[in-house]
């Protein structure tokens, strides 16, 4: 299969935390990415629940 190269952006804190997340899990964030999209398709929409908190920010950050 052809894969894609989708480019990101996201808060620098909020990087390094799901970097050392994902080195926890044993994953690279490309990895995890890819779950979380396959798992999107699979369900048809959010696989979780999306609160206020988990919106960013209007300077483009997340909530903590």
């Amino acid at each position: 299969m052809t894969r894609v190269n989708v480019p990101i952006e996201m808060n620098e804190d909020l990087y390094d935390k799901m970097q050392e997340l994902c080195e926890e899990l044993g994953l690279d964030m490309d990895t995890a990415i890819g779950i979380f999209a396959q798992k999107m398709v699979n369900e048809e929409g959010m696989p979780f629940e999306v609160t206020e908190k988990d919106l960013p920010t209007p300077s483009g950050g997340q909530n903590d």
